[in-house]
């Protein structure tokens, strides 16, 4: 996952690259890939430890390993059931898309001890909170000094309302590392996104929306 989102983005100056929810993890080693100009964008996600292994979702494993079956993962919208689905994503047809491409995965990607990259927490950073489940991480982002945008609603509120999370989204980019803030720059905004299809924010002023130019699932929302 690491290698596609690094072969997609390299190149692309200035950069943000988003990580919603288990997909935060990934953000710090994205970013050693692509360079010092990278910035992060952490969308009701975890923030990784500051140095040091360890693994993702590290305090969701003992769950994970009891819903695996012969090592692997059931795909995440089976987990809770059907009402927490609903009511994650009320709109039928999105729902139905995102669960139609959520994945199988294989319980070791949660099991392997990876070394966290240096010093990542140097690099500009922001947090947007979509809901309570991850207060601690966006206080923790505001800790470390990072914009943090708060907009709660629902957790998989990038999937529900695109527009107004990518809008935000460009809005702590510009501030943070004074990039454009017109539609023209939509296009440098690539987002890491962990689970099913989203709008994009749109990269041309017609308003009209675009397929991610990559979608990563995790299991772990």
């Amino acid at each position: 996952m690491v290698d596609a989102a690094v072969a997609a983005a390299r190149g692309l100056d200035p950069l943000t690259i988003v990580g919603h929810s288990g997909a935060g993890f990934l953000l710090p080693f994205i970013a050693e890939e692509l360079g010092s100009s990278c910035r992060l964008c952490f969308v009701d996600a975890g923030v990784p430890e500051a140095e040091g292994e360890s693994t993702p979702s590290r305090d969701f494993l003992e769950q994970l390993r009891q819903k695996a079956v012969n090592g692997v993962l059931p795909k995440w919208s089976t987990w809770w059931g059907a009402e927490v689905v609903e009511s994650l994503i009320p709109d039928v047809e999105r729902r139905a898309e995102v669960e139609l491409e959520l994945p199988n995965v294989s319980l070791s990607l949660y099991e392997r001890l990876v070394r966290i990259p240096p010093n990542w927490r140097a690099r500009l950073c922001s947090y947007i909170l979509l809901s309570e489940g991850y207060r601690n991480d966006a206080t923790l982002a505001e800790s470390m000094g990072w914009s943090v945008a708060t907009r709660l609603g629902g957790h998989l509120d990038l999937v529900n309302t695109p527009h107004e999370i990518g809008e935000t989204i460009l809005e702590l980019a510009s501030v943070d590392a004074h990039m454009p803030s017109d539609s023209a720059f939509w296009g440098r905004v690539h987002h890491l996104v962990g689970a099913g299809v989203c709008g994009c924010p749109p990269a041309r002023p017609d308003g009209q929306f675009q397929r991610c130019p990559f979608v990563f699932h995790d299991v772990c929302l």
